[in-house]
């Protein structure tokens, strides 16, 4: 008889509401045509959790709680939150030159508090145009990623 394993979801969220609409809110407001990468939607996200919740030492504004994975920091909520977003209409899959990137389709706002819309603005303004490799290296220089295990969830102190 074959054994079936259940595959536990990395990382974790609070609201996925919340995560869609961080990122249709970061979609509408990025520089470039906005259409950004999967990965670039996903590290942006951290950076402005992370930044908010040592700002304000407040709750992250996406609710997600990410595990150190691959390529940083990652939660499978991502992925059901693109998926609902396509299936609502709200954004489109795009086939970019090195992978995968989401562009948006919706001019509806984002149901997020005029403070995290601010805040926003403010990391999209600093790292909106950046890399994904300079993304990538302020995070790995990060106390909290540095600290944490491979799989394991990074908790941001606040």
């Amino acid at each position: 008889m074959t054994e079936i394993k259940l595959v536990e979801s990395k990382g974790g969220i609070g609201d996925i509401n919340k995560l869609k609409n961080v990122i249709k809110f970061i979609l509408k407001n990025v520089p470039k045509e906005n259409t950004k990468y999967k990965t670039e939607i996903i590290k942006l996200c951290f950076i402005i959790d992370y930044e908010y919740s040592k700002k304000f030492r407040e709750d992250n504004p996406t609710t997600v709680k990410y595990v150190r994975y691959n390529y940083g920091p990652y939660s499978d909520y991502f992925l059901e939150a693109f998926e609902e977003l396509i299936s609502e209409g709200i954004i489109v899959e795009v086939g970019l030159p090195f992978g995968v990137g989401y562009s948006l389709t919706s001019n509806d706002e984002s149901n997020l508090d005029d403070k995290i819309k601010l805040f926003i603005k403010d990391v999209l303004k600093q790292y909106g145009n950046t890399s994904l490799k300079q993304m990538k290296e302020y995070i790995y220089d990060l106390p909290e990623f540095k600290s944490t295990e491979f799989g394991h969830e990074i908790i941001i102190i606040k």
